[in-house]
């Protein structure tokens, strides 16, 4: 039988997010644990961030005219 290696990753989260997000991973049958190695699964195979990063329209910036 072999061992499969394992290394702890810990970081610190607002105890109501950790808990808004549980949920919602629990409805999907998933643990925190299940959708944090998707996640780093993802960056490592498509070598960026697996989610498209934008500001809400609100906190935008004022576009510069040139």
């Amino acid at each position: 039988m072999t061992t499969i290696k394992s290394d702890m990753v810990r970081a610190r989260i607002e105890p109501e997010l950790k808990e808004r997000a549980e949920a919602v991973l629990e409805r999907l049958g998933m643990s925190t644990a299940d959708a944090i190695r998707i996640f780093l699964t993802q960056v490592a195979l498509r070598q960026a961030f697996p989610l498209e990063l934008t500001l809400p329209e609100a906190a935008r910036l004022p576009e510069t005219e040139q």
